[in-house]
């Protein structure tokens, strides 16, 4: 059990250390992301979400600001206007030279993305994932195979050339719900693939992100960038794609198993330095 008086002692000693003079700054980002987790503990959102805030300004590239930016985010949403009160600093973090890298970035945008559509502000959520890059549309179908870990190993005509419609295959047009590509859910086995076009208008280096139930399979033009084989091994649900794209359209497509239940998918084209994306979705 931890005895009030031992917090608050060591609240003060954080406190002190964030604010003393010739810190380091990572230091300086490890005491006030203390000092956060304390007043957490003390149900003060309102400190909390101050002191994780400092900290992220102290010290953005410090693997640790992630932890601090995840805090902030399920903070925001304890706080009355929580959101808005923060909304000026993280545009300043996002705003930064040298920014503050992809992952964080992406982290800091989600919380003004969610304040946005919080305070009912769709215009500057839909800019958000516009920086997030979330492709807008996607076009999903399916079922592709009748056994859908087997059929995973194979190739199919998706991965090669563009959906088109076919007998025993049915097409559907899908729009991201809240950031998420949702595939319906489907009475037969095999795979389904989903497919969008993007377009930067000079050479990028990105990270694709992409999140879902797995096994799942990505392929850019025609050629497998990636493949989540977790049926196989032990995988993060997470993976960070590195991909250099050239100017022009490019054709991305997704493939995974067909299932019972609904699927959701996240799929992001971030920029690698953290910047807002800049591409063309069709």
């Amino acid at each position: 059990m931890i005895r009030k008086n031992d917090l608050a002692g060591s609240l003060n000693d954080l406190q002190t250390a964030a604010s003393a003079r010739g810190v380091k700054p990572r230091e300086q980002m490890l005491a006030w992301l203390g000092t956060g987790l304390i007043h957490l503990v003390a149900a003060d959102f309102k400190k909390a979400q101050e002191a994780f805030i400092q900290g992220l300004q102290s010290d953005p590239a410090a693997p640790e600001s992630l932890v601090a930016a995840g805090q902030l985010r399920e903070v925001a949403h304890q706080i009355k206007d929580g959101h808005k009160l923060i909304e000026p600093r993280l545009r300043s973090l996002l705003g930064r030279a040298p920014g503050p890298g992809a992952e964080l970035a992406r982290t800091l945008r989600q919380i003004i993305r969610e304040g946005a559509l919080r305070a009912g502000d769709f215009d500057t959520a839909r800019k958000m994932e516009r920086e997030l890059g979330v492709p807008t549309e996607w076009l999903t179908a399916g079922p592709f195979g009748r056994h859908a870990l087997v059929d995973f190993q194979r190739e199919h005509p998706p991965e090669r050339s563009p959906l088109k419609p076919q007998e025993g295959i049915w097409l559907a047009q899908k729009y991201p719900d809240n950031g998420q590509l949702e595939i319906s859910p489907n009475r037969g086995s095999g795979l389904f693939y989903a497919q969008c076009y993007l377009k930067p208008e000079k050479p990028t280096e990105l990270l694709i992100r992409i999140e879902g139930p797995g096994p799942w399979a990505a392929f850019i033009d025609g050629t497998r960038l990636y493949a989540h084989d977790s049926h196989r091994r032990v995988l993060p649900r997470v993976a960070w794609i590195p991909w250099r794209a050239e100017s022009g359209w490019h054709r991305f497509a997704l493939k995974g198993p067909s299932s019972t239940r609904p699927g959701s998918y996240s799929v992001e084209f971030l920029t690698a330095d953290g910047s807002p994306s800049e591409l063309q979705f069709a």
